[in-house]
């Protein structure tokens, strides 16, 4: 039971590790795309949202695996 609990554990600072690094790169993401609009760099606005969306779904996808490894 302890080694399922410790993987269990290990997962989920997996997880969380995850979660923080997309939210620092949503969080560095929108930093730029605000630039970007000021700037009216459209091609690096496209770039922006392209990162914004990718960080999103690493989001989704480590809450969606840290409430199945919870449950």
């Amino acid at each position: 039971m302890e080694a399922q609990d410790k993987e269990l554990h290990g997962g989920e600072e997996n997880l969380h590790g995850v979660l923080k690094t997309a939210v620092a790169l949503v969080s560095e993401a929108e930093d730029k795309l605000k630039k970007s609009m000021i700037q009216k760099d459209i091609e690096q606005v496209s770039v922006t949202q392209a990162m914004l969306e990718a960080a999103r779904q690493k989001m989704t996808q480590a809450n969606q695996s840290l409430s199945e490894v919870r449950s």
